[in-house]
């Protein structure tokens, strides 16, 4: 946020190098980017809400084994004890199946139907979320991140002490596990700001809540977030792809947003995303 702050206006195409702690990396700015930072720093934070993804925002791309961070599903997949329970295993590995394939052959699967694709989504979330609930899953969290990769973003949390210091309200909308969202950042020894709310997947429900295609809605599923973003005009939103963007269509129509996308280091920005992002 403050390396954001300090960045000078920029034509979208421009690259600004900027440094933390341990490398360089760049940071490309929009069209839009000098007007939405204006507004957010002249509107100042008795006005500003923080909405946030969790995999791959908050935590970064790379493991700390140098291979791709896993995300909240694949670290259940990737690690849970398939025989801690009896049947487990069979439940399981048809999902297993499914996420490890490439998406090329998940479309030959589905004879390249839109519909029929986004069906086979609704199975897998729908079916892991029933999964864990039947076998309590929740309880193989511990030791399944225990096992994983996935590390947190530098500086997380001096950015939600910043936050809290200056009254800031922040909302993490995530489709993926609360249960595992909460062990990575407790194991981070992360301090979340006072004014915090989690709109995600509870693994003890038996419900697929919050997933990629259905994001727009998300905000809906906090009862009281009318009053939790009561003044709040001007919002910051951090994700790392598309689905990310589309949280900002639940807020109400004046408010100002300005959208900043985490990107894959070593490749080029997506162009659905970097459309959509300041």
């Amino acid at each position: 946020l403050t390396l954001l702050a300090r960045m000078a206006p920029s034509s979208e195409r421009s690259r600004s190098p900027a440094r933390t702690r341990e490398r360089e990396f760049a940071v490309h700015l929009g069209p839009k980017y000098a007007e939405r930072a204006a507004a957010l720093e002249a509107a100042g934070s008795d006005s500003l809400l923080v909405i946030m993804d969790f995999d791959q925002t908050l935590t970064r791309f790379c493991g700390h084994d140098g291979s791709p961070g896993l995300q909240c599903h694949e670290i259940m997949l990737r690690h849970m004890d398939l025989d801690k329970k009896p049947g487990l295993r069979s439940c399981m590995e048809p999902l297993i199946e499914w996420h490890d394939m490439e998406e090329e052959r998940r479309m030959e699967i589905c004879q390249g139907d839109k519909a029929a694709r986004a069906e086979k989504s609704r199975w897998f979330n729908e079916t892991f979320a029933m999964a864990s609930r039947q076998f309590d899953c929740a309880n193989l969290v511990a030791d399944c991140v225990a096992r994983a990769n996935t590390q947190l973003r530098e500086g997380l949390d001096d950015t939600f002490r910043l936050l809290d210091r200056h009254g800031v309200p922040a909302l993490l909308v995530s489709a993926g596990l609360q249960q595992v969202i909460q062990t990575i950042l407790d194991n981070g020894k992360v301090q979340l700001p006072s004014e915090f709310r989690l709109v995600t997947n509870d693994m003890s429900d038996g419900k697929s809540r919050v997933t990629a295609r259905s994001k727009a809605g998300a905000l809906s599923l906090l009862p009281d977030f009318a009053e939790f973003s009561k003044g709040r005009s001007h919002v910051l939103l951090l994700g790392d792809k598309p689905s990310d963007c589309v949280v900002a269509e639940g807020l109400p129509s004046s408010t100002t947003v300005l959208k900043v996308g985490f990107m894959e280091e070593h490749r080029p920005a997506p162009k659905a995303l970097k459309s959509q992002l300041e």
